[in-house]
């Protein structure tokens, strides 16, 4: 997950940032989802 959120702090446009903000939420909704 460090490397997801490292991947994410780079110097991309607004829009391509909040697209891989989303991608990564929902990385990690599914690993709680399957972790229940």
């Amino acid at each position: 997950v460090d490397t997801l959120l490292s991947s994410v702090k780079t110097d991309d446009d607004p829009a391509e940032l909040s697209a891989k903000v989303a991608y990564v939420q929902q990385i990690i909704s599914a690993i709680n989802s399957l972790s229940k």
